[in-house]
């Protein structure tokens, strides 16, 4: 029966931009995906003449752009209506930023400082510059350091590496040198010459065998 209450309230009558109901600022704040961000609600597309009671996100908010929201409410003449609405957000958060032109292989100590910025959607900023680390291309003043952006000189290629293979409770550990690898991933070459692939866990490239 709320289904078909529903139904009747959305297509009868079409979304529309409102002001944004407390239930919708109050769960896109708390749901920000990167530590210390901070997540506003600038606009609210929902069903007219639904006055929004709760609201609730599938997901966590990583940047700025438009969310889906489920929510709860009351509608005309005192009909229950509920669904999926959207919500603008713009999300902001302490991120390391150039503060000087770095050029590719440019050590980034003392080229970097931390600052609130917009977190627009595509960006992937990092959380922690390694010691050492070097910058892997071009970066202008006020750039986002971004994770694809960031060398370890751990991880450089020709680093050695500690390869452990896992299969259930047994572990094999070889030593072997980093060499390059697809973005998000840790690649070695054994001393055999084989090449692997796997997860990286600190120092330490990890392979899960079933």
């Amino acid at each position: 029966m709320r289904a078909i209450l529903f139904a009747l309230c959305v297509v009868s009558v079409p979304a529309f931009a409102a002001e944004v109901p407390p239930a919708v600022i109050k769960a896109v704040s708390a749901a920000g995906a990167i530590p210390g961000s901070q997540v506003e609600a600038i606009r609210f597309i929902g069903p007219r003449g639904c006055v929004v009671e709760t609201a609730d996100l599938d997901q966590l908010i990583v940047s700025s752009g438009t969310v889906p929201v489920r929510i709860e409410g009351s509608g005309i003449g005192g009909a229950r209506c509920e669904g999926m609405s959207l919500a603008e957000v713009r999300v902001t958060a302490p991120v390391w930023v150039a503060q000087r032109p770095i050029a590719t292989g440019e050590r980034l100590e003392g080229s970097v400082i931390r600052a609130q910025h917009e977190i627009r959607s595509g960006r992937a900023p990092i959380a922690d510059i390694p010691f050492g680390a070097v910058a892997t291309r071009p970066m202008q003043p006020g750039a986002i350091v971004e994770q694809g952006a960031v060398q370890d000189p751990a991880w450089m290629p020709g680093a050695p590496v500690h390869v452990v293979l896992r299969s259930g409770t047994l572990s094999l550990v070889q030593l072997a040198r980093v060499v390059p690898c697809p973005p998000g991933r840790a690649c070695a070459q054994l001393p055999s010459g084989r090449r692997v692939e796997g997860r990286r866990a600190g120092n330490e490239l990890i392979l899960e065998v079933p």
